[in-house]
C-alpha cells in the first residue's frame, strides 16, 4: 500500500492499516462490541485514579525542558477573580465564584499525548533521504508544526490529541506486575541509583532491560492477564523509597 504521504512505511508499523488518512492508530480497535465486552465483567463498580497529581513529581530535575505547572487568577476590579464576592458587582448577588488558570506542560506528569507527540527520522518517500514523520506517514514541518519550521501556525494540524480524545478510551484493561513477571532484581534495574524510574531509550547502559512482545502477546491457558483484541495493558512496578 502507498498513500499520497508515503511510499514504504517503517518495518512493524501499522501505517495504513486502518485507511490512508487515519490518526488514531490502533484505537480503532476500541469499538462498542468492544466496550461492551469490558463493560459485562464489572462487578463491584469500584472507580480507580490513573492519573498523577498535575504537579507531580516537582521541579524539573527528571526532564530539564519540562517546568511544572503555574496557578494563576486575573484581576478583578480591586481584587482578583479568585473566591471574588459577586456583590461587589451588584448587591443582588450573594455568590462567591472561582476562576482560575494553570499552565502545563502536557508531558509533566501524567502525559496528555496524541500520535502526533513522538515521530522518528525514516525514508516514507523511499529517495534515500529520512524526514521528520509520524503515524501513517503525517509530516513534521507540515502535519505538526514547531518554531524551528515556521514563523506561525504552531501545533499538530493532524494525529492532535483531540483525535484521541473523540475516540474515546474505554474498554478492557488489565494490569501487568512487572515485578511478579520478572523478579525484583530485574525490575531495580529500571531504577536510577537514586531510586527514581529510569526512562526508557534515554538511560541506556548495563542497568536497562527490555520485555520481549511475545511474553505480553502469548496467553497461557487460563490467563485471564489477556485483554483481548481491543483492550489494553498497563505495565507497573512498585515505587520504593531511594536509599
Amino acid at each position: 500500500m502507498q498513500t499520497n504521504r508515503w511510499k514504504q512505511r517503517p518495518p512493524g508499523s501499522n501505517w495504513g492499516d486502518f485507511g490512508p488518512d487515519d490518526q488514531i492508530g490502533r484505537m480503532n480497535l476500541l469499538t462498542p462490541q468492544a466496550r461492551l465486552r469490558a463493560v459485562r465483567e464489572v462487578e463491584h463498580g469500584l472507580a480507580f485514579c490513573l492519573s498523577l497529581p498535575l504537579d507531580y513529581p516537582g521541579g524539573n530535575k527528571l526532564f530539564q525542558h519540562r517546568k511544572e505547572p503555574k496557578f494563576f487568577h486575573e484581576k478583578r476590579g480591586d481584587g482578583y477573580n479568585y473566591n471574588y464576592r459577586l456583590s461587589s458587582v451588584c448587591n443582588c448577588f450573594t455568590d462567591v465564584v472561582s476562576d482560575d488558570g494553570v499552565m502545563l506542560y502536557t508531558q509533566y506528569s501524567t502525559q496528555w499525548d496524541g500520535l502526533g507527540h513522538v515521530g522518528q527520522m525514516f525514508d516514507a518517500d523511499g529517495d534515500g533521504v529520512p524526514e521528520k514523520v509520524y503515524y501513517n506517514g503525517y509530516r513534521g514541518g507540515i502535519d505538526v508544526v514547531g518554531p524551528d519550521d515556521a514563523a506561525s501556525g504552531f501545533g499538530a494540524k493532524a494525529i492532535g490529541i483531540e483525535r484521541l480524545a473523540t475516540a474515546g478510551v474505554q474498554g478492557r484493561g488489565v494490569l501487568v506486575d512487572l515485578e511478579k513477571l520478572h523478579g525484583r532484581s530485574r525490575v531495580d534495574r529500571l531504577r536510577r541509583p537514586d531510586g527514581r524510574a529510569r526512562w526508557p531509550g534515554r538511560d541506556c547502559g548495563a542497568g536497562r532491560f527490555s520485555v520481549p512482545v511475545h511474553r505480553f502477546r502469548r496467553p497461557r491457558a487460563g490467563d485471564e492477564q489477556e485483554p483481548g483484541r481491543g483492550g489494553a495493558r498497563a505495565l507497573v512496578f512498585r515505587a520504593r523509597r531511594a536509599r
